[in-house]
C-alpha cells in the first residue's frame, strides 16, 4: 500500500522486507501488475519473458493482463 504507485518499488520491498517474501512477492506482484499494466514494470524485466504459462499456449498471458487493466482499471 505505501508503494502501490511505485511497481518496481513495492515488488522489491515484499522481497526484501518480508518473511514469507515469495508468497508477499506474488501477491503484490499481481496487484500492482493488474493496477499499472505491463508498461508499469521496469523493461529489463521483461524484456525476455515471452508471456506464456507453459510450452504449449499461446503467449498471450500479457496482452489478455493488459486488456484487463483497460477495461477494469479506473483511476480515483
Amino acid at each position: 500500500m505505501r508503494h502501490g504507485h511505485d511497481p518496481e518499488e513495492a515488488i522489491v520491498r515484499a522481497v526484501n522486507d518480508t518473511k514469507d517474501n515469495d508468497t508477499v512477492a506474488a501477491i503484490v506482484g499481481a496487484a500492482v501488475g493488474a493496477l499499472h499494466g505491463q508498461n508499469g514494470l521496469p523493461a529489463r524485466w521483461i524484456d525476455n519473458l515471452l508471456g506464456r504459462t507453459t510450452d504449449s499456449d499461446d503467449g498471450r498471458v500479457l496482452e489478455l493482463l493488459e486488456a484487463a487493466r483497460v477495461k477494469w482499471w479506473r483511476p480515483a
